[in-house]
């Protein structure tokens, strides 16, 4: 193991092939600026921790690595190089804050990799042609589609000036192990519902999916879920409801920055493990449901940024729960 986390700039020799049983490099928040060629001479390396540094490009060599676990500098926008031919990176199980633009070698590169059970994609159009993006876009769902391993995954779609855009997934009936997912970007356009995601799924967090239908009702009968984020703009619609029996393993809500909500609806026998609920940012929404009273399992309400006059009366909440108000408009 050699770990250089927090080590500014460090330099790399060539003879670090040396370190012929070396398993883990850490290079995170050193802010490196690039890589020799010759790591892909550490044979036995298995993780490269790259988050949060200044590399541009990889080195064409690192296809030649038999990595397991490799987390790139999301921020940074580090590139993939394209693949040469014969060499591989199948024994990848992570790849985790991969930039994703037009030049990308996606289609018949990257999207070979098939063994990843951690994936983390943060997609951008660095042009105005929007039509070579959308292709990649095309080609990630389809990769995604493939990846019967997957457990993890992470994806964000974003326009050429870094605003949410648009998203494309398709059918993830070959997804069977996948339990964490997070979105952000447009699922409006999306062929597939939500209501067809993997009932594996265990934590989804989805942020500006701008769904017109009511996401309460789309993913009420998932057996797994157990966490749920709406964040901004996932919802644009007015009213949720949240029906009997739904979500019967679900233990953390949160619902933020959803301005359109004015309307929520808890019936009873709704949310039956739900301890933690968390309120943020939803300036319409100035009244409680009044069914949070029948969810005894209720241990904190958390309210941020609500409007002054929000209901928090006391016979809408369970006795034991607490409520924490901050930063009221």
């Amino acid at each position: 193991v050699l770990d250089l986390e927090r080590v500014y700039k460090p330099k790399l020799p060539k003879r670090i092939k040396r370190l012929t049983r070396l398993r883990y490099l850490g290079l995170r928040w050193t802010y490196l600026e690039s890589l020799p060629s010759s790591i892909s001479e550490l044979l036995k390396l298995q993780t490269l921790d790259l988050k949060h540094t200044y590399i541009h490009t990889l080195p064409t060599s690192i296809w030649k690595m038999e990595l397991r676990h490799l987390f790139l500098s999301e921020t940074y926008r580090t590139k993939f190089p394209t693949q040469p031919k014969c060499n591989s990176l199948s024994d990848l199980q992570t790849l985790w804050g991969l930039f994703v633009d037009e030049e990308t070698p996606l289609n018949n590169g990257l999207d070979k990799l098939v063994n990843i059970t951690k994936l983390g994609l943060a997609c951008q159009s660095m042009s105005l042609n929007q039509e070579a993006m959308i292709a990649q876009l095309k080609t990630v769902a389809e990769w995604i589609k493939k990846l019967e391993h997957l457990q993890s995954l992470r994806l964000k779609s974003r326009d050429e000036e870094g605003r949410p855009w648009i998203l494309h997934l398709n059918s993830f009936e070959n997804n069977v192990n996948l339990t964490d997912m997070y979105l952000l970007g447009s699922l409006s356009s999306s062929s597939v519902c939500l209501s067809q995601f993997p009932r594996s799924l265990i934590d989804l967090t989805l942020s500006h999916s701008k769904l017109e239908v009511d996401p309460m009702i789309l993913l009420k009968d998932f057996p797994n879920l157990q966490t749920l984020c709406l964040l901004a703009e996932s919802y644009t619609g007015t009213t949720m409801v949240c029906e009997s029996q739904s979500f019967p393993r679900l233990q953390l809500l949160k619902l933020w920055v959803l301005e359109q909500l004015e309307e929520w609806t808890v019936e009873p026998g709704a949310l039956p493990c739900l301890r933690q609920l968390e309120i943020r940012s939803c300036p319409h929404l100035i009244l409680l449901p009044d069914g949070l009273k029948h969810v005894n399992t209720l241990l904190e309400l958390k309210l941020t940024n609500m409007p002054m006059d929000i209901i928090t009366e006391v016979h809408n909440i369970p006795p034991n729960c607490q409520v924490v108000q901050t930063n009221f408009q």
